[in-house]
């Protein structure tokens, strides 16, 4: 069973660390009443979706550490990690699945991004037995790409689809060998350096299109240009899944990885509910939750995922 389960990924893992990190220079992200409140601010009006699983595989929300990766190569964690603790949330709201932030909420300078959680994860993780991982990251990636929509628009107003296309896959791909990477350095590839954790849940990514972010930039545009972006964010979306799954997941798979395709987490629940214009609410981050436990639960590459009772 798992002992201590590592958190990496952006806004829907990231219990604080953000805000610890912006606090540093007089800045609160989630100071707005619709957030939760108190000194663990982060974009929810309740439990992020990472802890709301966890809960789910049986944690204890109150035995978490968040951790500062800009202080970490500098200082390492006094004594090691705390053998009790067992969530502990590399996760940065605003992370994108390379080295850094997202432009979008201005940590583009900053190495927060998966591939850095994912080494600061293989330089303190905990050694000992059972310490597992769950990866949430890449709609940051898409959505610093709406936000600017230049490069996406001029492929979308070419001739054919042969540019949009190309496009999406080359978005696709980066955000794939970023996740690989990352998976890569956390879960013992000798060639890659890797520290050994021991299973790993990659959640893929959602239907951003139905965002209220993304519907607004579409709705500013030109009707076929407005659907086209959100078919371009989906399509490009549902190749990154696609992607990993067929590297992580099926028979011949035995590697103790499991991608859960965000499409079907997200589509299973009704009438889901936006808290602003990128993140669920609290309620509709559990019923994500019970959908992507039950994924898990019937998992064939999961062997020892989840909390004893």
């Amino acid at each position: 069973m798992t002992s201590s389960l590592v958190l990496l990924g952006d806004s829907l893992v990231d219990t604080g660390n953000t805000t610890a990190l912006a606090g540093l220079v007089g800045q609160d992200p989630f100071a707005d009443r619709i957030y939760n409140g108190g000194g663990n601010r982060k974009a929810s009006d309740g439990p992020v979706l990472a802890e709301q699983i966890a809960r789910r595989l049986g944690a204890r929300l109150s035995s978490t550490t968040r951790v500062n990766l800009l202080s970490l190569p500098l200082q390492r964690l006094a004594g090691g990690f705390d053998s009790s603790t067992q969530l502990w949330n590399f996760a940065y709201a605003g992370a994108n699945s390379g080295l850094r932030g997202s432009r979008r909420v201005a940590l583009a300078r900053f190495p927060l991004g998966l591939r850095s959680q994912a080494r600061v994860v293989a330089a303190n993780a905990p050694r000992r037995a059972d310490v597992d991982a769950l990866i949430v990251a890449g709609s940051n990636d898409l959505q610093d790409l709406v936000d600017r929509p230049g490069r996406v628009l001029r492929a979308l107003r070419s001739a054919g689809r042969r540019d949009d296309r190309r496009l999406s896959r080359q978005q696709a791909r980066r955000i794939v060998a970023n996740t690989r990477r990352a998976v890569d350095t956390i879960s013992g590839n000798p060639s890659r350096g890797g520290f050994a954790i021991d299973e790993v849940v990659i959640l893929g990514l959602a239907p951003l299109s139905q965002t209220p972010a993304v519907r607004a930039v579409a709705a500013g545009l030109r009707p076929p240009l407005g659907r086209d972006l959100r078919r371009f964010v989906d399509q490009t979306a549902r190749r990154v899944n696609r992607q990993l799954k067929r590297r992580y997941n099926g028979p011949r798979r035995n590697d103790g990885v499991e991608v859960i395709d965000g499409f079907q987490v997200w589509n299973s629940v009704a009438r889901p509910r936006f808290l602003d214009d990128v993140h669920p609410t609290a309620a509709t981050a559990g019923r994500l939750a019970d959908a992507v436990v039950r994924r898990i639960a019937a998992s064939r590459d999961l062997s020892s995922y989840g909390f004893s009772a």
